[in-house]
């Protein structure tokens, strides 16, 4: 296979995706683990922890709209048509929650070798090709109930 620097580059910007969630959200737990444990109190873990979620979030949106600039990185090209050269397998969990008309469209966008969709809950209208279906019948290890 040929080496092609731009697929390689556009596969490390969807890994920066989860770097840019994840990193604030642990930075700022520890930040409240850490003033928790000096301050003899136990609300700052929460509080930091939403505080970075936040800045995740903040950072994956403005990260997100990047991928359909023209970037000098990719010839001036985009990265969501680098991306979709590779006709990658997207997985959706809990699609329910996110499959609206533009959504359906955007992720056509991608070229997808197959969508994978994820859920305990699908919406009747949003049921495809099923593999499998989990419930009372289909499993001895059905949780009906919870009990703290």
């Amino acid at each position: 296979m040929k080496f092609n620097r731009s697929v390689y580059q556009a596969l490390m910007m969807i890994g920066q995706f989860g770097i840019n969630m994840l990193v604030p959200v642990f930075i700022c737990s520890f930040l409240g683990m850490f003033l928790d444990e000096k301050l003899g109190t136990d609300f700052l873990i929460v509080i930091f922890f939403f505080v970075g979620a936040l800045a995740g979030g903040w950072n994956v949106f403005r990260f997100a709209r990047r991928i359909y600039m023209k970037l000098d990185e990719f010839r001036s090209r985009r990265p969501i048509d680098i991306i979709a050269k590779t006709n990658p397998i997207v997985i959706i969990d809990e699609p329910q929650s996110v499959e609206g008309k533009q959504t359906k469209k955007n992720l056509e966008e991608f070229h997808p070798l197959m969508t994978l969709r994820y859920s305990a809950t699908h919406r009747s209208d949003s049921i495809y090709n099923m593999v499998y279906r989990n419930g009372k019948a289909g499993s001895p290890y059905y949780v009906k109930r919870f009990f703290i």
